[in-house]
């Protein structure tokens, strides 16, 4: 417990750091899970293609049965490629997310950083004292 409900000041640390920090890493570990869904929808799609090659020589040798089971081993490659599919699509929109975040992020503090530059250059400047100025350039 830092002070007595913070009376004394608290140890607060300034977070946006850490939270930027932290949704960098996410970005990061994102791209890298999206890399290794995308290595094994092709793995996957190779091993779909050599069920369907399988099936094409069964078939030949006569093996209707063969064949059916390659086929069926091939449509199951083809519902774990869905499966991944979504999930790296469900990624990649996170991803996005949070890149659109940041950015949002980095140009709210740049609008407020030019506001308050803007504030404080103007700090005691009157609209009377600009006629007053105007009014003596005039005589």
């Amino acid at each position: 417990m830092s002070g007595i409900f913070g009376l004394f000041g608290s140890k607060k640390k300034d977070n946006k750091e850490e939270i930027k920090q932290k949704s960098l890493e996410t970005i990061q570990n994102l791209k890298n899970k999206i890399n290794e869904m995308e290595e094994k929808i092709n793995f996957l799609e190779t091993k779909k293609n050599n069920q369907n090659e399988i099936a094409k020589e069964k078939l030949k040798k006569g093996d209707k049965l063969g064949a059916k089971k390659a086929l069926a081993a091939k449509k199951k490659f083809d519902e774990q490629i869905k499966l991944h599919d979504g999930a790296m699509m469900m990624m990649e929109e996170q991803q996005m997310m949070l890149q659109n975040a940041e950015s949002l992020k980095d140009v709210f503090k740049t609008v407020s950083d030019a506001n308050n530059v803007i504030r404080d250059a103007t700090t005691g400047m009157k609209v009377e004292d600009l006629d007053k100025i105007k009014d003596d350039m005039e005589v």
